[in-house]
């Protein structure tokens, strides 16, 4: 399947039907929230935690019971708001994902869903991706020191918070597994309501619930586990996109803040034991020493500079010339990998100095991609279809902020965007822009006469899952399109010789 064939199925498949999850921006946490009736009642709760470093992921598997003439189930979700999937299973049949529509958020930080399974027992797993779970303890550590530690701790009840106690009597069985990335957990605590299960050399540790949960307040329980890795993070990411209709080209820049979440650095940095260090294979524990952006095939020009200057430290591996198939990881959610061929291109860089435990690097990378892999016509009115990445997901990776800009053509009008997930903020230009002046919505840059539509994206928190994309419909008018621009310049030059020879007319000496 080559890259244009596999944008065009994915742009068909999200525009054919009118249920486009979140293509608005979501409602305020402050409007009261009318909850829909919930038709299924909980029986079984199975709940999986992978702890990491900055990112920790979550399955939540429920077993459900009809309960109601009706197939809606209404679940809750305490805490962050993260990425969040819903699958369903029955018996004798293949698991498939079900769509989650976003019904708001309390005051209580529990973000509301509905789901529609399709059975009167289904067994439903809600994954979510959240962001910095666990802290580091102890909070500073020398240079020189061996591993990281994390500490976490949450309520092992958060999955059925939202349910009253009429509402858990039927459940007979509630099972909490945690698993860390190595076996070198130093503590486990379980609450009393749970009985905790782990053996010396596990990694990781289960907790089950003595009997009837219900009734039962919060139940925390916490796990103190070595971290093989530096824990990094970007606590802000800029992506600018400018879709040029005239060189074909989309071009992408980011503007990262990484961080080192990791404990603090006690003391000063010295480069000789970072160097000896080196040499034994020990600073990955503590120091942030480089990063991998896995970037489309056809990706060109790359650059990566910071506020000194070029930073001369990188290696890019392009594809090869004729690799296809392409696909971000979002957009691979229920399908097979069948692109054995396909091969992405890798960009890797090393900061100016390595990160110790709560510094920080700015810097500046981008690339330029062929608009064709992006972009299609469509044939029935003509209207052009955009689809372009949220961010370009890391792995582990969590980013605290995250700002989008995708500049359009100066000709680009009717825009409507579709997203992958629910934002913090969305805005774009529904009028015209004016031929004076500045309009808000509209950006102007080279040769740019009336400005470019911008659309300002902006979302917290989040992950390496957060790679979805962003579909955007617009129209250009054909005759507006390919002659602004050179309108505009010979409007520009010609001004400029009549002021010439205006100026040349004149008599600026002082008369006799």
């Amino acid at each position: 399947m080559s890259v244009f064939l596999s944008l065009l199925s994915l742009t068909a498949s999200a525009l054919a039907s009118s249920q486009i999850p979140f293509s608005s921006p979501p409602p305020s946490a402050a409007t009261p929230l009318t909850l829909p009736t919930t038709c299924y009642g909980l029986t079984a709760v199975s709940r999986s935690i992978d702890l990491g470093g900055s990112l920790t992921r979550t399955t939540t598997t429920y077993s459900l019971e009809q309960n109601r003439r009706c197939s809606t189930w209404l679940v809750g979700v305490q805490g962050q708001e993260g990425f969040v999937e819903a699958w369903e299973s029955n018996e004798g049949q293949p698991k498939a994902e079900l769509e989650l529509v976003r019904v708001g958020r309390t005051a209580a930080n529990t973000t509301y869903y509905t789901l529609t399974p399709s059975s009167s027992s289904p067994t439903i797993a809600l994954s979510s991706v959240l962001s910095h779970q666990s802290t580091a303890l102890p909070a500073t550590l020398p240079q020189t020191a061996e591993a990281v530690s994390l500490l976490w701790s949450d309520d092992l009840l958060s999955p059925i918070a939202f349910l009253s106690d009429d509402e858990r009597t039927k459940i007979t069985e509630y099972k909490v597994r945690i698993k860390t990335p190595s076996p070198r957990i130093l503590s486990v605590k379980g609450p009393e309501g749970f009985e905790t299960v782990h053996s010396k050399g596990q990694a990781g540790a289960t907790f089950l619930a003595k009997a009837s949960v219900v009734g039962l307040g919060p139940q925390v329980a916490s796990v103190h586990y070595v971290q093989p890795e530096a824990i990094a993070s970007f606590r802000s990411l800029h992506r600018l996109l400018e879709v040029s209709h005239w060189g074909s080209n989309l071009a992408v820049m980011d503007s990262i803040d990484l961080f080192n979440a990791g404990p603090l650095l006690s003391g000063h940095f010295a480069r000789i034991d970072h160097q000896k260090l080196a040499m034994q294979r020990r600073t990955n524990a503590l120091a942030i020493s480089s990063l991998s952006f896995v970037l489309p095939p056809r990706a060109s020009s790359p650059y990566f500079y910071d506020i000194v200057g070029n930073v001369s430290t990188s290696n890019f591996r392009p594809s090869s010339s004729g690799s296809t198939g392409f696909e971000l990881p979002s957009a691979k959610k229920g399908k097979k990998a069948n692109n054995k061929n396909a091969a992405t291109s890798l960009l890797e860089i090393k900061p100016r100095y390595p990160l110790m435990g709560g510094w920080n690097y700015t810097f500046t990378m981008g690339y330029d991609v062929p608009l064709q892999d992006f972009l299609k016509t469509r044939k029935e009115d003509g209207a052009y279809v955009l689809a372009v990445p949220f961010l370009t997901p890391v792995k582990d990776i969590a980013v605290d902020d995250v700002v989008v800009e995708i500049r359009l053509p100066e000709a680009a009008r009717n825009i409507k965007v579709h997203l992958p997930f629910s934002v913090d903020s969305l805005s774009y230009p529904t009028s015209a822009p004016a031929y004076w002046g500045t309009t808000e919505g509209y950006t102007k840059t080279y040769l740019d006469s009336t400005g470019r539509p911008t659309i300002t994206l902006a979302r917290k928190d989040c992950g390496d899952r957060h790679g979805g994309l962003v579909i955007i419909e617009y129209t250009a008018s054909p005759l507006l399109d390919l002659f602004q621009k050179p309108v505009a310049i010979a409007t520009f030059f010609s001004t400029l010789v009549l002021a010439i020879v205006g100026a040349k007319r004149i008599e600026w000496g002082i008369g006799k």
